[in-house]
């Protein structure tokens, strides 16, 4: 029995949860990466972009992205 409502519950699951974007990782135009900072500066950024209520890697992308046109100039 217990099977059976497992079973019943896992098959009517929303596939996604409503108002939630589809994540990066899953996305192949998308790739991840790492760098060092020192912590006291990414604990001000991070305070800053939930105030902001912005992403972490939409400022990175943001900022590669001019730096970059900056470079082809």
């Amino acid at each position: 029995m217990l099977y059976d409502i497992v079973w019943f519950m896992k098959k009517h699951e929303p596939l996604a949860k409503p108002g939630r974007k589809p994540a990066k990782h899953s996305n192949p135009d998308f790739v991840q990466m790492t760098v060092y900072v020192p912590r006291e500066l990414r604990n001000k950024v991070k305070a800053r972009l939930a105030e902001q209520e912005m992403e972490f890697s939409g400022l990175v992308e943001g900022m590669l992205s001019d730096w970059l046109a900056k470079q082809i100039k």
